[in-house]
């Protein structure tokens, strides 16, 4: 699921109710960890044969035959179903009374037996009109009704009868009736189509075995693209209406390139039959990583003349959700606290495999000036938390789906990749996948392959990183001598007593000369530090430098302090500087330096004022001018009318429409500028 173009949802209201005696289950809407883990210690090897009939009208109808291994008969079992009215229970071949409480169905340990048990129901339910379960939407332009799935986290049961829990996988075994003028997708592709009337019946192969929330169903009159010209087939999905805004050649072009890369990096084929991808309306998420069936939300990539950050947002999340096929859907996390490594891990490949395999080499940068700014951002409020935080009841699966999970977790699976090195990264990814491949997994399984591959303990890593929160900062200390560094350290600094942790980080120290009116890399060493203070000899001896900058090439997750003498070239030599991404960590420190009241603001506009109008990166100039933005809240929020806010205001205005002057023929820049105006 990608976040970058999500809201961040919190379930509240839960109940949190113990279990009233042991193998009872909370009288409760959600379903607990501890319930959960007793059902699953229970059940096993299960299997469903699920039958819909849709119409297009606001009801559906189903039957769940779900069997499964039972490892005792000593107490009741219980399948969850939310707000469906039940017509009928099975149990082995006999009907049974109806115990059910719009949350779930109990089983009676009576009619149970140990070992082999099916179960049928036969229900009728409301579509879903949140998004959730099986959502149904009637297109205002032309009347037609389409229909897709959303399961994640718990939404499985607004379906279907189902042991809703991540550690609890299955096959599906499909079959639908629709409506004739209407397409049916799931995780396999279809057997065979019967002719029924006015209506179709589609039977689906079995799938391999999914957690319930990486299966899908949709199913309506929508428009279908496809190509057949990579390894495997791919379709693209969009409804009628919408389809003369369609590109499908570029999601093709970029759904092919990441397979691709998927398959060489983790060294593992990709793991199902087919490839398809539906943009769906009111969709709650970006996107949701379905196996074989992503859906994508038409508010944002269901448009027209795409900006050149639109489509490499777009580029970005088929690559998120792409990666989610092998980690989350091949492996799969045990329970809701995984949430944020199997996030956090496909927001760290997804920026990988765009860099590698598409033309958007500078996605490492967008990702430095957006997800990761949010999560330092966040960090250093009283909201933080650790990455990794204990989820008591499947209501709380969202509570922390934030800037921390997706974008600093990212970055610390980044900067772990540093710190082990890329070939060992990679190296005990592909064991990790290899290993538990159609199974459920713990982040102790994800790290103890990574530490098997590097030969070392990870336990100190991770207690550092992943269960104590808070964002550290780095500087370089040194004097010169004889026009010569000398005594070289990095000092790691930690945010405050309640959050006391230092950490181990690799990370570039690059220093920089001003030469021939450009700011030249000089010196680059990678260092790996912890603790207060760590001393880098290797910069000794080394030219003094206009510039040194703690966390060249953004290896780390840390602010970074410039020192005196760096901080006073970054202020008056921006336009000197070729990198981009080091153009816009020095910005950063600039822009840092005014939210620690180290940099007062009208130095900070003075800078913009006379760098902004000389960027020609794209997606730099965004970023410097929200900066700009900002700074103009800034001032506003001050409420003065003097001489310095009026001319300021002034000199930004002109500045914004200097800048769409500028770029006549560049709707992309000339936006960009229009915006800040």
């Amino acid at each position: 699921m990608a976040l970058a173009i999500a809201s961040a949802i919190a379930l509240g209201g839960a109940v949190h109710a113990a279990p009233a005696a042991q193998g009872a289950r909370a009288e409760t809407p959600f379903l607990s960890q501890v319930d959960a883990f007793a059902r699953s210690a229970r059940v096993s090897n299960v299997d469903y044969v699920l039958d819909f009939t849709l119409t297009g009208k606001e009801t559906f109808a189903g039957t769940t035959t779900v069997t499964f291994d039972l490892k005792d008969a000593d107490a009741p079992v219980t399948l969850d179903l939310k707000d469906a009215t039940v017509k009928s229970v099975s149990v082995n071949g006999k009907p049974v009374a109806t115990r059910y409480n719009k949350w779930f169905v109990t089983l009676d340990a009576a009619s149970l037996a140990k070992g082999r048990n099916t179960v049928v129901i036969d229900y009728e339910r409301l579509h879903s009109t949140n998004g959730e379960g099986l959502h149904r939407m009637v297109d205002p332009a032309d009347g037609r009704v389409y229909t897709y799935s959303h399961f994640e986290p718990v939404a499985a049961q607004q379906m279907f009868a189902v042991f809703d829990q991540p550690d609890l996988k299955a096959s599906y075994t499909v079959s639908v009736t629709a409506p004739r003028d209407w397409h049916v997708v799931t995780t396999t592709r279809e057997t065979k189509i019967d002719e029924r009337g006015a209506n179709r019946h589609w039977t689906f192969k079995t799938t391999k075995r999914l957690s319930p929330y990486n299966f899908s169903l949709h199913a309506g009159p929508y428009q279908v693209w496809e190509d057949n010209s990579g390894k495997y087939p791919m379709r693209l999905f969009a409804r009628q209406s919408l389809a003369k805004l369609v590109v499908p050649a570029d999601w093709f072009r970029q759904t092919k390139a990441g397979i691709g890369f998927f398959e060489e990096y983790f060294g593992i084929p990709y793991p199902f039959e087919k490839y398809d991808q539906l943009i769906v309306p009111d969709f709650l998420y970006g996107a949701m990583e379905n196996a074989g069936a992503i859906t994508f939300a038409e508010a944002r990539y269901g448009v027209a003349n795409m900006t050149a950050e639109q489509k490499q947002s777009l580029t970005e999340v088929i690559m998120h959700e792409m990666a989610h096929q092998w980690f989350g859907n091949l492996v799969t996390m045990k329970w809701w606290n995984g949430l944020w490594l199997n996030e956090s891990f496909a927001s760290f490949m997804g920026v990988l495999a765009t860099v590698e395999s598409t033309e958007f080499k500078d996605s490492w940068q967008k990702f430095y000036q957006s997800g990761k700014q949010r999560a330092y951002i966040q960090d250093q409020t009283a909201s933080t938390h650790p990455i990794e935080v204990p989820v008591p009841s499947s209501s709380n699966a969202f509570d922390n789906i934030d800037a921390i999970t997706y974008s600093k977790g990212g970055s610390t699976l980044k900067q772990l990749r540093h710190l082990l090195g890329e070939d060992v990264f990679r190296k005990g990814v592909h064991n990790y996948l290899v290993k538990y491949s159609w199974k459920n997994a713990t982040l102790d399984d994800f790290i103890g392959s990574l530490g098997e591959a590097a030969g070392r303990d990870l336990s100190g890593w991770t207690k550092q990183w992943l269960y104590n929160a808070g964002v550290n900062t780095i500087a370089a200390n040194y004097s010169c001598s004889g026009g010569k560094i000398r005594n070289f350290t990095l000092a790691q600094t930690a945010p405050s007593k309640e959050l006391p942790t230092l950490r181990e980080q690799r990370v570039q120290v690059g220093a920089f000369k001003i030469d021939g009116g450009k700011l030249t890399l000089v010196k680059n060493v990678p260092v790996t530090y912890t603790g207060a203070k760590t001393a880098v000899p290797e910069m000794n001896g080394t030219a003094c430098p206009d510039l040194v900058y703690p966390n060249y090439q953004d290896w780390g997750y840390a602010k970074v302090k410039l020192d005196g003498r760096s901080f006073a070239t970054a202020r008056t030599n921006l336009a000197k500087v070729d990198d981009p991404l080091l153009r816009a960590m020095l910005w950063q420190s600039l822009w840092d330096g005014v939210r620690d009241a180290e940099l007062p603001l009208n130095d900070f506009l003075t800078v913009a004022l006379n760098n902004a109008p000389l960027e020609k990166d794209y997606t730099l100039l965004g970023d410097v001018l929200g900066k700009v933005s900002e700074s103009k809240a800034y001032l506003n929020a001050m409420n003065l009318d003097n001489a310095y806010t009026r001319q300021t205001t002034l000199a930004l205005e002109k500045m914004a429409w200097d800048g769409v002057l500028a770029n006549k023929g560049n709707a992309d820049f000339q936006r960009r500028w229009f915006n800040q105006y």
